[in-house]
């Protein structure tokens, strides 16, 4: 699949190894860190056989890949327990690998009517790139902003539920498992 769920690992150490594997590969932008979901555990999207390549890479400086266990290693030299797991989706949602889809499914949504202003929002609808709510933006339809923070925009839980101050209900409509659970058991 399109997309490679990685944990125990800090993100910006799977942003490096993912500018290391596009490089080596001659990528460019076509693999991505898309989700943050915690400080150690991210998504990255892009050709499935380009993620395959970058699980190698993580496996490498994984404790999985060290004989003996690390019960003698300092803490502070003790290498990650990183776990990597393919999702099962169709598409490499939140990357530029969509962008051409951007205006197909804007085109579809007007053709069927579908119209959403920010005043139409009776509770707070928060962006899943920053947490900013949705509520306050421009006048004018909120479609392309749904669009995008769903196919091309990167996703940061921790800045979408730092936002969440006096919440009692927060709507996922992710997968499952792999979304805002773990992101709210960090903030929590």
């Amino acid at each position: 699949t399109p997309m490679l769920a990685v944990s125990g690992v800090p993100h910006e150490q799977v942003s490096r190894l993912v500018a290391r594997t596009s490089q080596e590969l001659g990528l460019g932008a076509g693999l991505a860190v898309v989700i943050v979901n915690s400080p150690r555990a991210c998504v990255v999207a892009g050709p499935p056989n380009a993620l395959v390549v970058l699980g190698e890479h993580i496996a490498k400086v994984s404790a999985a890949d060290s004989q003996g266990g690390q019960a003698r290693v300092p803490f502070s030299k003790r290498k990650w327990a990183a776990d990597t797991a393919f999702l099962r989706v169709s598409a490499p949602f939140h990357s530029s690998l969509l962008a051409a889809a951007c205006p197909q499914i804007e085109a579809d949504a007007a053709r069927l009517g579908f119209a959403l202003e920010a005043s139409d929002l009776g509770f707070a609808v928060n962006s899943t790139k920053d947490g900013s709510d949705l509520r306050a933006l421009a006048a004018g339809t909120l479609v392309p902003t749904l669009v995008a923070l769903q196919t091309t925009e990167a996703v940061a839980w921790p800045a979408a539920v730092a936002e969440l101050h006096g919440a009692t209900h927060v709507l996922d409509f992710g997968p499952g498992g792999k979304g805002l659970g773990s992101a709210a058991k960090f903030t929590a």
